[in-house]
């Protein structure tokens, strides 16, 4: 999570940095985590398969992994307190 929370908080500037932050982490949460449970139940009743909720772990995984390739390097970039 350290790793997480960091690299989210360089990608905005530092007078949005809490609150684009703090917007965009609890808004995933809520749609994601609020609807995986009703979305699950729904996915194994449509298909009839219990291991079905796994292809939407994987999806999820994906759009993950997609989204932390293209995030821009900051390393570089200076921290303004502006």
């Amino acid at each position: 999570m350290g790793v997480m929370l960091a690299t989210c908080c360089e990608q905005f500037p530092a007078r949005v940095r809490a609150s684009g932050f703090n917007l965009g982490y609890n808004l995933a949460s809520v749609l994601a985590g609020g609807t995986a449970p009703y979305l699950a139940t729904w996915l194994i009743s449509a298909t009839g398969d219990a291991k079905a909720p796994a292809w939407m772990l994987t999806i999820a995984a994906l759009l993950s992994l997609v989204a932390a390739l293209s995030l821009s390097e900051t390393a570089r970039r200076p921290l303004s307190v502006a």
